[in-house]
């Protein structure tokens, strides 16, 4: 198995080194995953789990060649791309509501009898976020053809589908944590509705920016 795995490794890091690559890029997965941090720990970590998890689906789904089959329905990723887009253009007029509110985003999280439904309902986001972008689509067909063949061993397409998991959820880890600390967080709160603009400009503009590649591309 070792010897199997062996052989195919210079393909297998550089797939790990190009979505480490991808990852560290500011994008949509970065913009939820810090807004739902600052906000709580619980949510940003959360979030983050959610989006690795969604790094496994792609990454299982193009190394299988189910996403080239997929592909072949312009309606599926036209359809995706627009949902995808709406979702963020919604997070980003929520996060607008918050700026001009008085509302604390942590109270949603701390709640003792929604604690468990608000950290699924993040997990649910950050999944969400992940699988409904299809850049993402095409970014894990381009990287998987550099390893994968049509006849590659299965344990090498498991080495894979773990390993990106892994950086995924290493590097995500890190920005929960990260955004999540109390320098941070007071920062947050003393400019909340300075930062919930931000928030709300950059995910209207990612979500305009999803919608408008799936139409420009059709």
């Amino acid at each position: 198995m070792i010897e199997t795995i062996a052989g195919y490794w210079p393909g297998l890091m550089t797939i790990y080194i190009a979505s480490f690559l991808g990852f560290v890029s500011p994008g949509p997965n970065f913009v939820v995953i810090t807004a739902h941090a600052v906000k709580n720990r619980r949510a940003g970590v959360a979030t983050a789990l959610g989006v690795s998890f969604g790094t496994a689906i792609w990454v299982m789904l193009t190394s299988t060649g189910m996403m080239t089959l997929l592909n072949a329905y312009e309606e599926t990723t036209l359809m995706v791309g627009l949902v995808g887009g709406s979702y963020l253009c919604w997070l980003g007029v929520k996060s607008l509501r918050a700026a001009l509110s008085g509302t604390k985003f942590s109270d949603e999280f701390n709640k003792p009898s929604s604690s468990e439904t608000s950290f699924l309902r993040a997990i649910l986001t950050g999944l969400f976020i992940q699988m409904s972008n299809p850049k993402a689509a095409l970014f894990w067909i381009a990287l998987s053809s550099l390893a994968i063949k049509p006849h590659t061993p299965s344990i090498v397409i498991i080495t894979m589908i773990i390993g990106c998991f892994a950086i995924s959820l290493s590097w995500h880890m890190v920005l929960a944590l990260v955004f999540s600390t109390g320098s941070i967080r007071q920062t947050y709160i003393s400019f909340k509705s300075v930062i919930s603009a931000i928030f709300c400009t950059l995910f209207i503009g990612f979500g305009l920016k999803v919608i408008h590649s799936v139409i420009a591309g059709k």
